[in-house]
C-alpha cells in the first residue's frame, strides 16, 4: 500500500496500491490515480484525479465508489459518443 511520503519519492512509472486502484506517474511530480476493474468480461478504468490533489485515502474511497457504481449499473459503458467535430 502506498504512502503519501513514498509517493513523493518515487520515479516515473505504474504503482498499485491494491483492490485496482493504481498511481501512475509521468513526472517526478506529476502523477494521477486510476482505478481498474473488470465488468461483463472487459476490463474498465476509471480515472480518479490527480496526485496530490487527491490524497491516497480520498483514492481508495473514490476506487471502492467506483467499483460499486460499476457493478450497480450507475456508471454506463459504451454510451453513445458524442457526434465527431467536422
Amino acid at each position: 500500500m502506498l504512502h503519501h511520503k513514498q509517493i513523493a519519492t518515487l520515479p516515473k512509472g505504474v504503482y498499485p496500491d491494491g483492490n485496482g486502484l493504481r498511481l501512475i506517474k509521468s513526472s517526478e511530480t506529476a502523477a494521477r490515480w486510476e482505478v481498474r476493474y473488470s465488468l461483463n468480461k472487459s476490463r474498465r478504468s476509471v480515472g480518479l484525479g490527480a496526485w496530490p490533489d487527491v490524497s491516497v485515502k480520498r483514492a481508495r474511497e473514490l476506487a471502492s465508489k467506483a467499483r460499486h457504481d460499476a457493478l450497480s449499473g450507475i456508471i454506463r459503458h459504451g454510451a453513445a459518443k458524442p457526434p465527431a467535430r467536422v
